[in-house]
């Protein structure tokens, strides 16, 4: 199913509503979604996922968590590590992040 933009927003707006599950979820040396996605697939934020949902979803992810000082972790080959996300039944890995940066934002 691929998203339009309302369905965007909604889940743009639910991803910056909860940073801090999804610090908690990379603090634990877990991919961020894994403190969410229970919660995004209940209310049905997200359904059957393709390619392009999956690297808009990543791309979210890092836009919302880059002013906290969290950036994907990337391996020595430039590429970016990535995790199975152990709670998910749609979306099958994420990228793993770090704490890499200076915060800019903090979290509440």
């Amino acid at each position: 199913m691929k998203m339009n933009s309302i369905e965007q927003l909604k889940l743009e707006h639910f991803l910056s509503t909860h940073v801090k599950e999804m610090i908690t979820a990379i603090e634990n040396g877990e991919p961020p979604l894994n403190g969410v996605i229970e919660e995004m697939q209940e209310k049905r934020l997200i359904d059957m996922v393709n390619e392009e949902e999956h690297s808009q979803i990543g791309r979210m992810v890092t836009k919302i968590l880059a002013p906290y000082g969290y950036y994907p972790l990337k391996l020595p080959n430039g590429k970016i590590k990535t995790q199975k996300l152990s709670k998910s039944k749609t979306i099958k890995g994420q990228q793993l992040f770090v704490k890499s940066g200076k915060a800019v934002k903090k979290v509440r």
